[in-house]
Parts: C-alpha cells; sequence; structure tokens
C-alpha cells in the first residue's frame, strides 16, 4: 500500500536496504518489477539506524496483506500505515492545531469506511501493541495529522468504536434471528461460508 512512487524514490535515494513485509516483498515484485534488493522484516525484528532502532510490527490486513507498522524506540513514534488516519486534508499536521469535532467525525468516518471489516483484528493489534510494551509519544499514520499532543485519544476511541462495531453485529444477528428464525439464519450462514469458500 503507498508505493507506486517506491521505484523512483530508490533511484532518487539509493539507500542502502529496503525494508518490507513478507506481502510487501510478493506485492511489490508482482506489481512495479522492482531493479533494487528488499529485505523481509517480521514481528520483532529490529534495524540500528544509527543512534535508534526501528522495530517492526506485521498488521496483516489492517487493511492491506502487506500492512506493517514501524517503531522508532528512541524518540517513541509509531507509524501506523493506515490504522489510526483519516480522510482529513490539512495544512496543520498535528493533533492539537486541529478542531477536535471536526477530526472527531473524520476518524469515526474512516474507521466505519476502511477499518470496521477488520475490527477483530485491530482488536487483536492492539493487545499485541500492550503486550509488547509500545508507548507511543507520537502516532504517525499514513493519513491524516500526526498525533503528538495525545496519542492515547485515538487509540482510546478505536476501542471504543470496536465495541460499538460488535454491539451492532449482535443487534443486526437477533433482528436477523427475529426475522426468519435461528434454523434459517443458520442455514444461510453456512451457505454463506460455502460460497465463500468455493
Amino acid at each position: 500500500d503507498h508505493s507506486g512512487a517506491l521505484p523512483e524514490t530508490v533511484a532518487a535515494i539509493q539507500p542502502e536496504e529496503v525494508y518490507c513485509s513478507d506481502m510487501g516483498h510478493i506485492d511489490l515484485t508482482e506489481q512495479l518489477y522492482p531493479n533494487f534488493d528488499m529485505k523481509v522484516v517480521k514481528t520483532g525484528d529490529r534495524i540500528d539506524v544509527g543512534g535508534d532502532t526501528v522495530s517492526f510490527v506485521e498488521a496483516r490486513m489492517l487493511h492491506w496483506p502487506d500492512s506493517m507498522f514501524s517503531y522508532l524506540e528512541k524518540e517513541n513514534i509509531l507509524f501506523t500505515n493506515d490504522v489510526f488516519g483519516m480522510h482529513y486534508a490539512t495544512g496543520k499536521l498535528f493533533d492539537d492545531e486541529n478542531n477536535e469535532i471536526d477530526w472527531l467525525y473524520e476518524a469515526e468516518k474512516y474507521y466505519a469506511n476502511i477499518v470496521l471489516p477488520y475490527s477483530d483484528i485491530v482488536l487483536r493489534f492492539l493487545d499485541s501493541v500492550k503486550k509488547m510494551g509500545l508507548s507511543p509519544k507520537i502516532i504517525a499514520p499514513d493519513h491524516g495529522f500526526i498525533w503528538r499532543k495525545d496519542p492515547a485519544k485515538i487509540i482510546d476511541l478505536y476501542a471504543n468504536l470496536i465495541v460499538a462495531a460488535f454491539l451492532i453485529l449482535f443487534f443486526v444477528f437477533l433482528f436477523l434471528i427475529s426475522l426468519c428464525g435461528l434454523h434459517i439464519l443458520l442455514q444461510l450462514i453456512y451457505l454463506i461460508f460455502l460460497l465463500y469458500h468455493m
């Protein structure tokens, strides 16, 4: 994701190495036919970048198969790809420079449109970040502004949106049971499962 200009960027900068996730390597190779080497990194891999260390956390299907987060350890900056972002065009780069009413709406809309289908994955990811002991002072997503004043605000919002998503699914399930009965609903779910796996 977000890699269309990578060959030109590599040609201009000429980095020593280009790092990517396993799925990123597959996608980049199949789509861009790169003429440079790529090194695959996985969750827990760490790279010394001269006075600081970047560690990696795979975030497959948040919301692309190749997604991966990077954590700049000394600076405590978490680069989150698509998660914790929003489609919000502003010249103000940081959370504390933007109107909370505006960004709250945009963050909720982004979650509903982009991240919602992956709520269970987001929940597991938030849990794994907590278990890894990451405590970012700054969260830098690919979309929207950078969270520097209160990055916990967007993490808490996502946690609340996950709960809301599961509650909505639960009530839709109850509604469908009342509408057509449990037996028919289970048959429909099984049929969808079979069709999906054909």
